[in-house]
């Protein structure tokens, strides 16, 4: 794995881009954004379906394929949610999704 800083649209030598994402599929960065934007309507519309069922964990990583993109999947990493309430909670998803990836 390595970090890179380059247009996604050009990424021709990496066989995954991994995101994060909310526990419903939907979160709305500007970085997510622009993967679907790119990737086009084939991975919104799989997104959309795997929406409808249900909420996922947090850590779950779900694969859409890369669309119009030239890596071959994007990898879609659901994030900790931040609870204000918990915050030793919050911290702990945090470092073992860091770990993890």
């Amino acid at each position: 794995m390595r970090l890179v800083h380059e247009n996604i649209i050009d990424l021709s030598d990496v066989d995954a881009i991994a995101n994060t994402t909310n526990e419903q599929l939907t979160s709305g960065g500007n970085l997510y954004n622009a993967i679907l934007s790119a990737a086009g309507s084939a991975v919104r519309l799989k997104l959309d379906r795997l929406h409808f069922r249900g909420k996922f964990p947090t850590g779950a990583a779900i694969l859409t394929g890369g669309g119009n993109l030239k890596p071959r999947e994007i990898i879609h990493v659901v994030r900790p949610r931040y609870d204000s309430s918990n915050v030793a909670e919050s911290k702990r998803y945090w470092q073992v999704l860091i770990k993890d990836l």
